[in-house]
């Protein structure tokens, strides 16, 4: 199988679910749920559980979670590489109230952050088909891009300088970062013009909306349009690891859509994010044979 590469940090994720309050500015705390997150770190295990071979580069912390990131990873045959920072792992906190919005609160220094002058794996890196990043630093991503140019890259989250597009496939671009682009009637021609610069493929994933999906030889598909609402953890990774276990078995972009789709909609339990022609990717072709 292909080899993937997930390049992006790692961090403790504590997620507090809260009932409604009795009274106005209190919360009545109902489950805490603690583990360990980051949209690579997410990705890079689900493609590690169904089978894929995985490079994992990050930034580890010098305390236990770190240690047991690692040993979470290791223990699913990821390898992890990258530098240590000497302070405690990053942590993500995250409010869900049970009738309100939902609130994140950040502990991440910026060390964690991939920077250009980083020691970062390029050897390995370029050792693997595909590569798929967060990393938002532009000179460390086009370093990034510079010396490992063997894989074929996919930016997730955000859309890098125009430099760096000429080197990337394919885009993956949640649905707050998109709008920061312009409004949704603009999204056309956003992509259009991006994808002049290198880009065969833009996806905006725009959660239970479903999938914007732009490509040079078609243009413009809306993948699934459904009604719902809520904070469902990890869905983004299912997506994306969907995605990208596709392509790297098929290069029909269109398909690896719909794979992630489904992985989202399974992480949702939202049915309606399951595309009817999911089904028709695993029927089993047969010939006919003649009477004997």
């Amino acid at each position: 199988m292909k080899r993937i590469a997930c390049i992006g940090t790692c961090h403790l994720e504590q997620d507090i679910f809260t009932d409604a309050s009795a009274e106005k500015g209190e919360r009545i705390l109902s489950k805490i749920v603690t583990g360990y997150g980051g949209t690579m770190r997410n990705t890079a295990q689900n493609l590690a559980l169904i089978g894929f071979p995985v490079t994992y580069a990050t930034k580890l912390g010098n305390d236990m979670d770190s240690v047991n990131i690692w040993n979470d990873c290791n223990a699913l045959g990821i390898d992890v590489l990258g530098p240590t920072v000497d302070l405690p792992t990053p942590k993500k906190t995250v409010w869900i109230p049970k009738d309100g919005k939902t609130t994140v609160f950040w502990d991440k220094p910026d060390d964690f952050l991939f920077r250009a002058g980083d020691d970062i794996p390029h050897p390995a890196i370029n050792q693997c088909d595909i590569a798929v990043t967060d990393v938002r630093d532009n000179a460390a991503l086009l370093k990034m891009l510079e010396k490992s140019p063997h894989p074929r890259w996919i930016v997730s989250h955000y859309v890098p300088d125009k430099e760096i597009l000429s080197h990337v496939w394919g885009l993956v671009i949640n649905y707050e970062d998109a709008l920061s682009l312009g409004k949704p009637a603009d999204f056309e021609r956003i992509c259009y013009r991006l994808c002049a610069f290198g880009p065969e493929w833009i996806v905006i994933n725009m959660n239970f909306q479903g999938v914007y999906l732009y490509t040079k030889q078609t243009g413009t598909n809306f993948l699934t349009k459904c009604q719902g609402e809520g904070y469902i953890n990890g869905c983004y990774s299912a997506f994306l690891s969907g995605l990208v276990a596709s392509l790297a078995v098929t290069d029909d972009i269109e398909k690896a859509v719909l794979v992630g789709l489904t992985a989202q909609g399974l992480t949702y339990k939202c049915d309606a994010l399951i595309h009817p022609r999911i089904g028709e990717l695993f029927k089993k072709k047969t010939k006919s044979k003649g009477a004997v």
